[in-house]
């Protein structure tokens, strides 16, 4: 009901919501509250660690599940990859050891990438996409299903960096996509910017 005919993304589709279930959902009981968030319609729920991930999928969820958090960690991956959880992918690294097992256990695997727009955390910058784009077009077994980025401070009462990192991501995902890049579910709205950004939700909101 929040979401208005003006909000709708470019495809005139009305913008998903990604249901965060991190933290034991938010102190609610990660299963519980997830199963609440698929009863009333949510299809992609985001956790960020591998255990959160594997306890939605011991749970007998099988909606899709997005891990925000990134790991390079070839154990964590290949558990990641058999349970069919969407992987972030931050740094090279990330890639390199999930193209490795992807390679030996000849698998498909769906990844979302991680842009950082200056929250500083984890993520591409923009100054590496051109090798990111190299590397992606050689990863023959991935297939991007969605990109996304993180407001530092979007509830501040000042727009100014948020507007700054918006322009980044959008930048960022136009360098992709000439390059051929399909960047798939573009997101970058946490609940705070959800309601203070309508013109940001683009495909999806967390």
């Amino acid at each position: 009901n929040f979401l208005k005919k003006e909000e709708k993304d470019d495809d005139g589709r009305l913008p998903k919501i990604i249901g965060v279930v991190k933290g034991n959902g938010y102190g609610l009981g990660l299963i519980e509250f997830s199963q609440f968030l698929i009863n009333n319609g949510i299809t992609i729920l985001a956790v960020s660690s591998v255990e959160e991930a594997l306890e939605l999928r011991e749970a007998g969820i099988d909606n899709e599940i997005l891990l925000l958090g990134a790991t390079a960690i070839k154990a964590d991956v290949e558990k990641l990859v058999d349970n069919n959880i969407t992987i972030t992918i931050s740094s090279f690294d990330d890639l390199t050891v999930l193209n490795k097992i992807l390679e030996n256990k000849n698998k498909k695997q769906k990844i979302s990438l991680k842009l950082d727009t200056g929250f500083n955390r984890y993520g591409f910058k923009i100054e590496e996409l051109e090798e990111l784009i190299e590397k992606l077009k050689k990863s023959e077994n991935v297939e991007i299903s969605g990109t996304f980025s993180h407001f530092s401070f979007a509830y501040a009462k000042e727009n100014k960096y948020v507007k700054k990192q918006f322009d980044n991501f959008i930048n960022g995902i136009e360098k992709l996509k000439k390059a051929g890049i399909d960047t798939g579910m573009l997101h970058i709205c946490n609940s705070c910017a959800f309601f203070k950004y309508p013109e940001m939700h683009l495909n999806a909101v967390r």
